[in-house]
């Protein structure tokens, strides 16, 4: 396997990881990898409150298992929440039904099969 092919492979468990702690809190998967011109998203789901939620997925395959701040920014910089948030637009514009929730960014960063919730980043 390649090494590009390793970080695709990677990057779907992460997900899949993602995907699956968010249902056993009783989420529902909205939509995966939603893509246009402007980006992707990685996951819109509905949170047990109905909040609508694009959720960026960091996957860390290293030895070391403490989270630092420095892996929040590199989870979610600035210049990627921007993009998130106009891709969010454009998902909203092809889909109106869901124009009446409140809605929200979180990140969820998997280190080494653990799963960390980052809510509102």
């Amino acid at each position: 396997m390649s090494e590009r092919e390793s970080c695709k492979h990677k990057g779907k468990a992460g997900e899949d990881a993602a995907v699956k702690y968010l249902v056993e809190h009783g989420w529902r998967i909205v939509s995966r990898n939603w893509r246009n011109r402007r980006g992707e998203l990685d996951i819109i789901a509905l949170d047990p409150v109905d909040t609508l939620v694009a959720i960026e997925v960091k996957s860390w395959w290293g030895r070391n298992s403490e989270w630092s701040a420095d892996d929040m920014a590199y989870a979610v910089p600035p210049y990627k929440l921007v993009k998130m948030r106009r891709c969010f637009a454009d998902f909203l514009a092809c889909h109106p039904q869901l124009l009446y929730h409140s809605y929200r960014f979180d990140a969820i960063c998997i280190r080494n099969g653990s799963v960390s919730h980052f809510q509102g980043v």
